[in-house]
């Protein structure tokens, strides 16, 4: 387990949802999880010094978190269908401090209420703040702070800053339009706060109920089972908790969007979970924001229409990623009346998500997506994007395979001829455009000049000045924003495109995680025994030779990868008691590198938390192959114990 303090941690019911580190708050919003935050809470004692020894406790199967402070105790929890938060604390040194972010007003409207005991705050976040980069808010979006055992000599404000001293309760009513908050503060107090917590942990306990008994099926003697028992139970949390009543994950604190490639990640590790319903609603909110936008992009907004994230090349990666999920989905539909509906229902979807990775196609291969996860993260120069792809072109002939073969066996009077023409183009070119010297490389430079590059793209500019926009191309064919531009043509700075070719290890691990037909674990057997050999020597998996960084799913996809080679590789191969010794530490490795919320998180720098905490994809998919590990381990154990 990571030796950090108690991470991040979040409260949430679809409808509102709040990020905690200890027992502050450091974001809130709500109803839309694609809103800015309204501002924060903190915790310190009457002079306000925060408090480093804190006792954080989560009530299992629920959300709930209890704190100890001081002498103090704070109880967490949000309203079973209502936009609500709400904290209670009982004790008396200690201090509450709720601050807002410059773009929201706070004004006390307590006399609507008439209560005497009782303080309500308007929060109005301004019309034109960002949401995310340059996604602004077309409307002013409302909340309610309201504090009970509110008296002159406990609560203070100052115009922007709500202090509580001791003991009462804070509730976070989140409305978005003036109407709807105003009306949802007034159900609050028609409320009993107490059935409230009981309705929501009688909700959580229904849901448990309706999931794998996980142990059971998980055997006895499995190492570290306890930890993987607490694991399961927190990412259910975890994901469910950041799941938008409209079916979209957020992709942390950071990042108030759904974006397609965190929720391909999340719907996998759901439907290994059991969370098929949630699996579900992701989808629909893809195909719903489909039918309002006509298109997909790198990511949308929650409850907030019109946000779209666009990125470099949104008609590929994450197109693939769309197909890919709905027919991991379908495989766990037995009824064939149901498989039919859905997929007429998702059709027009489907056929666009393929036709617009097919007009990316240049000599049988795809580019990248500008957000794709080494690029983002800084492992794959943002140079190759318009370089051919191993992933994104492996993605849609799998796509592509997996809905000609569903349109013919549902016997669907629907022509696929032109989508197989160019699925088995990009097949055949496959081995020619990403195998050289028997290995897999990660992109291709041949795949486009530079002069038939396009002159303009919407993405991040070269020039690494942070800025996201429309972007030119340079003489180096770099893309460049004004300023960058400016500067390079008076000689101010001076911008080199340096090509090169990657091999990057997540790259060799994702056809397993796909399950894709085109590269078999046969087919990259050998790259996962050097994986493995390195693996064993330093316990890195750093995507690219040089880095100490790992990205948070690497685990998973290693050990995802493991689990499917010791099905298929005979037990006298020479390699065997590699694979096995590395099974078995990856195994404990990604179980140990939880931190004490038993989730995972974006990065790892010398295998130390980095990035977003509390991460729903990195999660999703680190579950879900210590999932399947736990399922095979009988298979393996009388090995183990060799």
């Amino acid at each position: 387990m990571q030796e950090n303090s108690f991470s991040v941690h979040a409260c949430g019911n679809g409808k509102v949802l709040t990020y905690h580190h200890n027992a502050d708050v450091f974001q809130f919003f709500g109803p839309f999880y694609s809103l800015p935050s309204f501002g924060e809470i903190r915790v310190t004692d009457n002079n306000k010094n925060p408090f480093n020894d804190i006792a954080i406790e989560k009530e299992p199967n629920t959300n709930f978190y209890t704190y100890n402070v001081n002498g103090a105790r704070i109880n967490d929890f949000c309203f079973c269908e209502s936009p609500v938060f709400a904290r209670e604390i009982e004790g008396k040194d200690i201090v509450h401090t709720i601050s807002v972010h410059d773009y929201v007003t706070v004004k006390d409207v307590s006399f609507r209420y008439g209560r005497s005991d009782v303080k309500v705050f308007e929060l109005k976040i301004i019309s034109g703040t960002y949401i995310y980069f340059s996604y602004p808010l077309f409307d002013h979006m409302y909340a309610s702070i309201v504090i009970s055992n509110a008296r002159d000599e406990n609560v203070s404000f100052d115009g922007r800053t709500i202090c509580l001293n001791g003991s009462g309760r804070i509730a976070f009513v989140a409305g978005g339009r003036y109407p709807d908050t105003v009306e949802e503060t007034k159900k609050y107090f028609e409320m009993n706060v107490e059935e409230e917590k009981k309705k929501a942990r009688e909700r959580y306990t229904e849901y448990f109920k309706k999931l794998p008994d996980f142990d059971s099926l998980i055997p006895q003697d499995l190492p570290m089972r306890e930890t993987l028992l607490k694991a399961i139970e927190a990412n259910v949390i975890n994901i469910k908790t950041q799941q938008h009543e409209e079916g979209g994950v957020i992709a942390g604190y950071p990042y108030h969007l759904c974006y397609v490639r965190d929720n391909y990640g999340v719907v996998r590790g759901m439907l290994k979970l059991g969370m098929k319903k949630e699996a579900l609603s992701v989808l629909c909110f893809f195909l719903n924001e489909f039918k309002r936008e006509g298109r997909i992009n790198n990511a949308h907004g929650m409850g907030i229409r019109g946000v779209k994230h666009i990125h470099e090349n949104d008609d590929v990666e994450i197109t693939g990623y769309i197909v890919l999920m709905f027919f991991d989905y379908l495989a766990h539909v037995q009824d064939e009346a149901e498989r039919r509906r859905l997929f007429d229902e998702f059709l027009p979807l489907l056929k666009w998500a393929l036709d617009a990775q097919i007009n990316q196609i240049v000599k049988g291969m795809l580019p990248f997506n500008g957000d794709e996860t080494y690029i983002a993260g800084g492992i794959l120069p943002r140079n190759a994007i318009f370089d051919g792809s191993s992933e994104a072109t492996l993605m849609f002939i799998d796509s592509a395979k997996r809905f000609t073969e569903e349109v013919k066996r549902l016997g669907i009077d629907f022509d696929v001829q032109y989508i197989e023409k160019k699925m088995e183009e990009c097949r055949k070119l496959y081995a020619g455009n990403f195998i050289v010297d028997g290995k897999f490389i990660t992109n291709n430079p041949d795949r486009m000049t530079d002069d038939e590059k396009p002159m303009y793209r919407h993405g991040v500019c070269e020039g690494y000045c942070g800025y996201f926009g429309w972007v030119e191309k340079s003489k180096e064919a770099l893309y460049l924003c004004v300023d960058c531009l400016e500067k390079e043509v008076l000689g101010e700075r001076e911008f080199k495109n340096h090509k090169k070719v990657h091999k990057l290890k997540s790259v060799l691990l994702l056809p397993v995680f796909i399950n894709s037909t085109v590269i078999t674990i046969n087919d990259i057997m050998d790259e996962i025994y050097e994986i493995s050999l390195e693996y064993l020597e330093t316990r890195r998996i750093p995507s690219a030779s040089g880095m100490d960084r790992n990205l948070g799913y690497d685990f998973g996809f290693l050990l995802g990868s493991l689990n499917e080679v010791l099905k298929v590789v005979d037990k006298e191969d020479e390699r065997f008691d590699v694979f096995l010794r590395a099974i078995m530490r990856i195994y404990e490795d990604t179980l140990n590198l939880v931190d004490r919320t038993y989730t995972w998180c974006e990065y790892y720098n010398d295998l130390k938390c980095s990035g977003t905490q509390y991460r729903p994809w990195e999660s999703a998919i680190n579950i879900k192959a210590l999932i399947e590990f736990a399922e095979n381990y009988n298979n393996i154990k009388e090995y183990v114990k060799k």
